[in-house]
Order: C-alpha cells, then structure tokens, then sequence
C-alpha cells in the first residue's frame, strides 16, 4: 500500500490489506423459507428476474469493476463548497485508484471528475502506471461555466474516463440531453473490449433540477437499456431511496450491485458521498450517489467509504483529509464464468486440466482411470482421488459446485467432492446408499465428529447411471441448496461460516483429520462458481451441459441393392435398387452419452408420385427403431412401396427427450424383376 498511510492515520491498513472492509448491517430482502426445494427470495433474486431472466450470465465473463468520483479538478480550499481533498495532487489520486486496482484485482474502472488528455493529467498518469496491458479512454464534460480545462495549474480536460484490462475495440460517446442555455455537457461514454461480451459504459449525471435529470436518465436507458450484456457505473448524483423512483428505468432493466447483501454483517445501499459542508453550511447526510448497473448480476459490492473523505470541511480544521475524495468507490464482480472447471477428458496422464484458464490444476492419484463415458470422464475404484494444490471456493462467501457423478452399484456412502480443512471439510457432496439420497453438507466447524448441516435429495439416487448434481450454498440467506438434473432437490439451513483452506478434492472428504468415505464410481465436468445459483441458473446449465444423440451414419437398406456397387442410399444423385417391396430403412445411431439409450427415427417418401401417402414420417406410427445403448446399428421397416417407383428417406437419432439432425438424404428405386 503505496498511499494510504501518507494520507491520514485510522484508515483501517490492517483491514485493507485483509480485504475485510464492511459495514454492519443485515442482509437486504432476505427470506428464509427451510422447506425442502422452496425458493429463497432475496433482493438479488428480484433483480435478476429482470435482468437475467434465462439465467445464462454463468456463460459470459466475470468482470470485476469499479466506478469513483475522484474530485480531481473540484472545488479548492478546506472551507470552500465542493472542497476536494489533494485536489493539486494528481500523482496521489492516480496511486489511490490503482491501490484499489491492485487490492480488488479489478478488470474495469470507470471515473468521474478527472482531467486527461495531456501529459501528467490523471489518465495519463494512470495510463502508465497500469501498462500496456491495460487501454484507457475519455470524454470531455464542461463545467456550469462552460469550461472544461483543469484548474488551479492541473493538467488536462476535465471529464469521465473508462480503464479497462484488455484492448478497447469499440468507443461511443453520448451527449446527454441539456436546457437550452445550460452550458454542462455530461457524457455517456461506453466502449468495448476484446474478448468480453459485457459492454462496459460509464457516466456523470447532472444534479441541478428535475428538468435536467429526467432526461439524461431517459437518454442513458434509451442507450444501454436493450443491450444484452453491459455494465454502467458513474456518479448518477441521485440520493437513495430517492433514487429507486428517479433511476426507476434502470432498477428495472438491470441489477444494481449494492441493492443487496452479499453474506452475513454486509450492509446493503451504502452511502458514496459524504457532504461534509462547508464554512457557509452545515453538513448534510451522507447519501448513496455513485451506483454499478449489470445485466448479469453481481456476486460481490461495497462501497469503500474508508477511503472517502470524513473530516469536517471548516477553514479552520487542521486534521487532515482522510481520504482521496468526497466519494467512495464502489466496486462490484459480475456473476459470470467460473473459478474453476475440469472436463476430465485428457483421456491418460496423471493430470485434470483447469479450462477456465485459472491454473487450478487437479492431480489424479490412486485408483482413478481415464473412462471413454460422457465423452471423456474419470471412474474411481475407491482408493482414488484428484485434488488441487490449494483451495478453489471461499467457505464463508457463496458459492456452487456442478458436476457429473455416476455413483458405482452396491456402493457405500461416496463423497464425490469437498474442500479440506484440518479436522474436516469445507463442504461435502455425497452419495449415500440409505433411501438411497445424494447430500451436500457444510460442518459447523473445523472440529472432529460429525455435526454438519446437510441437505437430503428429495428424489431417490439411482447407481450406475449419470446424474446431474449442483451443490449451492446461498450465505446470505443462510441456506444451502441442492438440485438433481436441473430440478430443487431440497434445502437446508446453514448459518455457521467457517473458512475451509486446504485442497479442493474429487473422491473422499475429511473426517476427524482422516480421508473418508472414497468414491466409487464416475465423475465429469466439475464447475466451482464463487456465487450461490438461481434456480435459472441451474435449468440453463443442465440444458447446457446435455449430451445430445448423433447424427446417424452408415445409412443402407436391407437387403442391400442387388448390385453392390449400385448401393440402396445414394446420397448424391441416382437411385440404387432394391429387389424387394419391403425394405428395412438401416442406419448406425450414437449417443454422446455411451450410458443413454439411443434410437433412430425415419421417415421415406415417394419421389416418383409426391401424391402417394408417405408410408412414415419422423414422429409418425411405425417411424422408430428400437433402442439401443450408446450406440449401434438398427432399422425400421417399411409398408409395402410401389415396384419402379423412386423413393427419399432419411432418418435421425433420438433419446428419451431430445433428437439429432436428420441426416442427408437417401434415394433407392423398387425394381422386383430384374
């Protein structure tokens, strides 16, 4: 920390470096309902529900971002209305936000009241200190007087800035609507990044009357409002609740990141600008000005008002600023892709690649072998495991686990995945032969003995079959959730929070110190996500991580055509033929699961007479084959077709709920005689 002890005493350092800077408070909108596979409404829930109502946010990325009014060109002396701390100090502010940059390991910021666009001008300043693997950009806004130059000797032109951790690809810069006669210009200023699909936008609204700020909110939602990802952030320079009806168009498109509590102690909507007044006015409550707007959600947000200034703003004060600016930052993560994946299809090695690019790499040991199931899998005996070198998820915050298990016939109570702690585990998802249940669990501590608070599925667990399982534990409300393929399975209250900070782990969990209870079974496509899963969220995952049947191959009648080099499919023009009237439609059918029944569905038509009835059609009677596991060769046969007579057919696979693609089209022509 470069800047926080050379500004004032009582920032709290040993709090900053441990990242546990909050506020008290109890958690926003948070009903708990502990009846198995009832949902939990919370205010994140209902904002959500608006602005990500498919609940796919997990499928983009997770952008961790910030917005602060930095006051970097504000009013001048202690005393004066709008006094801004270190105002003549660009190197001091520019070490502030990349402090924050570093600590929160942030990917955006947005900034208001900055001066760019010349050298030792903040963006500038922030430009080099960042590197090259960071881009920036600005645009200029006037003051009431109708300037834009930084005062009192500053470098630059005053206006709002995007930083971002990438490439910039895109930028647009929007005018927001003024009276005629006001000489403000306030900006909506959004770019683009390589790589993201989030839009990221920032701006600074006008204060001065209801006249002026109507229709810039109008303006900004008219932009952003129908853009399928974006994330705004800015000072709106609207005081909450108030802001609930003026930024109403906003609330209802988006989810705002401070609107809820994110774990237990954690307020929600708090303050970001402090109005300590001036020598001609007393101060005024501090109120929350500055907000981040996502269509995914977020997963985490504060305002960090320790580093906002609190010290009475009198000529005659002698303390010192204790803090950078008269805002807070707020920063807040998105909802978005996860911490860690492992596909488990490298197929040999002793290696679980982490694809999500995070390096959190799994290690096979003991009794796990490469399976060609799902595509690629593992199967453990009983004796085996793969583990991470250290933790994945945070015990204490929310997270979720999804993955594939496919728990061995006959066996005993398996733990499929947890996290170590010294006596016992984090978390434990589980198989258990009584009922039989799948459970997820959470001890009440890091203590020998069993005392975990453990959620039982409401739907029987079946051996040796694949099963979607997703594990979430929500610690704002206190609830842990568990689903079996895609559907509420039970909850279960969890209020004991607790950090869990060894190796996350495939196949056992930890009891009184001790490995226990060792899979048996298969395991694939494990996901660890550091926010607890809507119900949404999970449907669109399972949907999304569904094996499909193939498209058939090997297409041929039966009997084959008489001639074998004429044969019963031609798929590129001509007509093969076929010495019978009755022929069996053959073709090889596959499934991406080799554990799913699979068969195959056709239809044939007559291309010599279209005004003949089709003798089948997809979905018709008589159209399906039997099935068969995984995969292999099957027909169907056919009515009685006309001699001479040229016909289509084709055919598609299929499983108990979804189909392939038809395959391309067969020709064959009836010739009885030879």
């Amino acid at each position: 920390m470069r800047t926080w002890a050379r500004i004032a005493a009582g920032f709290g350092a040993s709090l900053l470096a441990a990242g546990l800077l909050t506020a008290p408070g109890a958690p926003a909108g948070a009903t708990l309902t502990g009846a198995p596979g009832a949902p939990v409404t919370t205010a994140s829930a209902v904002a959500l529900a608006a602005s990500d109502p498919a609940g796919t946010a997990y499928r983009q990325e997770s952008v961790r971002a910030m917005t602060w009014n930095i006051c970097g060109e504000a009013g001048g002396s202690r005393g004066d209305a709008g006094f801004c701390p270190y105002r003549n100090e660009p190197q001091r502010k520019v070490d502030a936000v990349v402090d924050v940059i570093n600590q929160r390991r942030l990917d955006a910021v947005m900034l208001q009241e900055i001066c760019s666009g010349a050298p030792g001008s903040h963006l500038d300043l922030l430009q080099a200190a960042l590197g090259p693997g960071w881009s920036t950009t600005w645009a200029e806004m006037r003051r009431p007087d109708g300037r834009a130059d930084c005062r009192g000797g500053l470098a630059g032109t005053l206006g709002i800035a995007v930083a971002v951790r990438g490439s910039i690809t895109e930028r647009t810069e929007t005018a927001l609507p003024m009276p005629a006669g006001v000489l403000k210009t306030p900006k909506l200023l959004c770019v683009r990044v390589a790589g993201w699909t989030t839009r990221i936008c920032a701006t600074h609204i006008s204060h001065d009357t209801e006249t002026e700020f109507g229709p810039q909110i109008a303006k900004v939602t008219e932009v952003v409002g129908d853009e399928p990802w974006v994330l705004l952030g800015g000072d709106f320079n609207s005081s909450y609740p108030y802001s609930t009806d003026t930024l109403k168009s906003l609330y209802d498109r988006f989810a705002e990141c401070d609107e809820q509590a994110y774990y237990p102690g954690e307020a929600a909507n708090e303050p970001t600008h402090m109005n300590n007044g001036s020598d001609e006015e007393e101060p005024r409550p501090a109120t929350k000005l500055d907000y981040l707007f996502g269509r995914a959600g977020f997963t985490n947000c504060d305002s960090w008002q320790q580093l906002a200034d609190t010290t009475r703003n009198v000529s005659t004060s002698t303390e010192p600023p204790s803090g950078i600016s008269d805002h807070a930052p707020v920063y807040g993560y998105t909802r978005g892709a996860p911490l860690a994946g492992w596909r488990l299809d490298a197929g040999g090695g002793t290696v679980a690649a982490d694809w999500t690019g995070h390096g959190r790499t799994g290690t096979l040991a003991g009794g796990v072998t490469w399976s060609a199931e799902r595509a690629g899998s593992v199967a453990l005996d009983g004796t085996g495991t793969v583990a991470t070198a250290g933790p994945v998820v945070d015990t204490t915050r929310g997270f979720t686990l999804s993955a594939w298990a496919k728990a061995a016939p006959g066996a005993p109570i398996s733990v499929l995945a947890s996290q170590d702690a010294q006596r016992t585990s984090g978390f434990m998802l589980w198989y258990d032969p009584t009922g039989p249940t799948w459970r997820f669990g959470m001890p009440v501590a890091d203590a020998d003995g069993w005392n975990v608070d453990e959620v039982r599925s409401s739907v029987a667990a079946r051996t040796g079959v694949w099963t979607h399982l997703v594990a979430s534990y929500d610690a704002a409300a206190g609830q842990l959730r568990l689903y079996v393929d895609g559907a509420a399975a039970g909850t279960r209250s969890h209020t004991a929070r607790w950090s869990a900070t060894g190796p996350f782990v495939l196949g056992r969990d930890r009891i009184n110190g001790n490995p226990n209870a060792l899979w048996r079974g298969g395991i694939d496509d494990v996901q660890l996500y550091d926010y607890p899963f809507t119900a949404a969220e999970v449907a669109a995952l399972r949907a999304d991580q569904r094996l499909l049947p193939l498209v058939p191959t090997g297409a041929t009648t039966v009997p084959a055509a008489t001639d074998p080099a004429d044969p019963g499919c031609h798929q590129n023009g001509g007509y093969g033929s076929v010495a019978t009237a009755t022929p069996r439609l053959s073709v090889t059918v596959a499934h991406g699961d080799p554990t799913v029944p699979v068969r195959a569905d056709s239809s044939i038509w007559d291309n010599t007479d279209p005004s003949q009835p089709q003798p089948i059609r997809l979905g018709g009677p008589g159209s399906a084959s039997g099935y068969v596991t995984g995969g292999g060769t099957v027909s169907v046969p056919v009515p009685p077709l006309l001699d001479g007579h040229q016909y289509g057919w084709y055919a598609r696979a299929a499983d108990a709920s979804a189909t392939s693609a038809t395959m391309p089209v067969c020709h064959f022509r009836v010739r009885l005689a030879p």
